[in-house]
């Protein structure tokens, strides 16, 4: 959850409605590999 946030204020364009999509299937991809 601490990097989600951290790699929102590094990244401006997750700000967008349209990308928020795209980023919860980032995070969702993110935390497998941190599992790993």
């Amino acid at each position: 959850m601490f990097l989600l946030s951290v790699r929102i204020h590094w990244q401006p364009f997750w700000s967008t409605p349209a990308a928020r999509g795209e980023l919860r299937r980032l995070t969702a991809g993110d935390q497998k590999v941190d599992a790993a």
